[in-house]
């Protein structure tokens, strides 16, 4: 948070002006810096906190006012309050008939509150639930998981073409979806996939009714071996992307090896 914890935390002022013989203010920069990171702490809150919950910025004003408000209403360090926000990011749902980016903006918002309150954790803390999952919610790549997760079984081929990308991150995630238009309106890469991933649930549907159903197709044979056959099993079944895994699992080991007989010779 820019460091402004301190601030926030209230353990952090303003600086005295100090003036020097000619009456000139000498430490103008820790004070510009200071009011710097003040403004920073109160965009912060501005940009995570829910919408009813903006009357205690009204109220406070000051970030270590504020956050005092906020510990005060919500601080409750024990199982079943952390629990609480740690279900609010795990089964947050996307509704596709809402806009995606108001999912995004919500699933943001519930993650930096856990994070921020994880954050803070140490070891040495009686409740210890937050410094387990700190690791988890500092990784951009558990983020991008479990928003992925947040996703409707339509959109199944848009989640399986974001999974060949190898170390896949919340970034990465975050800019594809925000691509995405209405199903029905629009021609972006994500707009494409996602009315192939609800033709392919009708297809889905219509094969447990009996009926016809949408073949599968392997998005990792269509991209990396085009000349191959793509159709009858998807990218989780694919002999090809396995093989590749392997692979690569098998020359960075072989390239580790090496290394230490380099360095034992």
């Amino acid at each position: 948070m820019f460091n402004c914890s301190n601030i926030v935390l209230g353990t952090e002022e303003i600086p005295e002006e100090e003036i020097d013989g000619d009456g000139d203010v000498i430490n103008e920069d820790p004070i510009d810096g200071f009011q710097n990171q003040y403004q920073y702490a109160s965009a912060y809150f501005l940009e995570t906190i829910e919408p009813h919950w903006l009357i205690l910025l009204a109220t406070h004003k000051a970030p270590s006012a504020i956050w005092q408000a906020f510990e005060d209403k919500f601080a409750r360090e024990n199982t079943s309050s952390f629990f609480d926000q740690l279900n609010t990011v795990s089964d947050t749902r996307y509704d596709t008939g809402t806009p995606i980016a108001e999912h995004i903006n919500a699933y943001d918002t519930y993650w930096n509150r856990i994070q921020l309150r994880c954050s803070a954790a140490t070891p040495y803390d009686r409740y210890a639930l937050p410094f387990v999952f700190k690791s988890v919610f500092e990784s951009p790549e558990a983020k991008a998981a479990i928003l992925l997760c947040s996703l409707p079984a339509s959109m199944n081929n848009i989640v399986d073409n974001l999974q060949t990308k190898e170390d896949l991150t919340y970034d990465h995630v975050y800019n594809k979806l925000m691509d995405l238009r209405s199903a029905t309106s629009g021609s972006s890469e994500c707009d494409k996939a996602y009315k192939t991933a609800v033709v392919k649930g009708k297809g889905r549907e219509q094969q447990r009714l009996g009926r016809s159903a949408t073949p599968k197709e392997c998005n990792y044979c269509k991209k990396y071996y085009p000349s191959a056959r793509s159709e009858g099993h998807t990218w989780n079944e694919c002999s090809k992307l396995k093989t590749d895994n392997q692979k690569k699992k098998n020359e960075k080991k072989a390239g580790s090896s090496a290394r230490f007989v380099v360095e034992e010779t």
